[in-house]
């Protein structure tokens, strides 16, 4: 996951999501969701596979938060590298974006937009999503043979 998140960084800097069409830049976020989707079904059919083949909702659902647990210790160092190597302009392009657009005031936007912020939105969310998108996948998962 932290590899991917990196990836799609990358992706969306090359695609201008980071610069010029930094406005769509949350829309064009939302289809990560679909990569990390398809990153925990993998991830827990190759658990399965390694457990013969077996694997009830409970062990699905501890095996996601493990992952979530997981990305959520190494998400302040994949923002970093984000942040400071991958696209160090964001936080100012996305201020600016937000002022002119009237969303935020010029005092507030910073306090949004900045790497501190950004590490602990990132380490909030994968446990309640790792633990969601693993019980679903896990529910249609379980005690099914892998063909």
């Amino acid at each position: 996951m932290t590899a991917s998140s990196i990836i799609w960084a990358v992706i969306e800097r090359l695609l201008g999501f980071h610069t010029s069409r930094i406005a769509a830049h949350s829309l064009f976020s939302y289809l990560y969701i679909v990569v990390a989707v398809m990153l925990y079904y993998a991830a827990l059919r190759e658990i399965r596979h390694t457990t013969q083949y077996r694997m009830n909702w409970r062990q699905g659902m501890i095996s996601g938060i493990i992952m979530g647990l997981v990305v959520m210790i190494l998400a302040p160092v994949t923002q970093a590298i984000i942040h400071q190597f991958i696209s160090p302009d964001y936080f100012t392009n996305a201020i600016k974006q937000a002022v002119d657009a009237g969303y935020v005031s010029p005092d507030d936007a910073p306090k949004y937009f900045n790497l501190s912020s950004y590490m602990m939105q990132s380490m909030i969310i994968p446990m309640p999503f790792g633990a969601l998108v693993s019980s679903i996948i896990a529910s249609f998962m379980k005690n099914k043979t892998i063909t």
